[in-house]
């Protein structure tokens, strides 16, 4: 089993390997891996960024409770992020 970092980094070294070996099958699977771990490289950063912007969120919320302000406008905002 190959290690996706190692396909990530070197797709081109490890295309010429599985050419050497004379197997298509593998060839059509690699850029499927390759597009699938792209993907799902995008979604998670997408992912880790609306977590930060709920973290933030939460904060504000506790810091508005606490000065006593209305937080009406803030949990609308955190509504949209979930």
């Amino acid at each position: 089993m190959l290690d996706i970092k190692l396909i990530r980094e070197n797709p081109d070294l490890v295309k010429e390997n599985l050419k050497r070996r004379k197997d298509p099958e593998k060839l059509k699977l690699l850029d499927q891996v390759l597009q699938l771990d792209s993907d799902w490289r995008k979604l998670k950063h997408e992912e880790d960024d609306l977590r930060k912007q709920r973290n933030i969120t939460s904060q504000e919320i506790n810091v508005a409770k606490k000065q006593g302000k209305n937080i009406k406008q803030i949990l609308e905002k955190a509504k949209q992020i979930t």
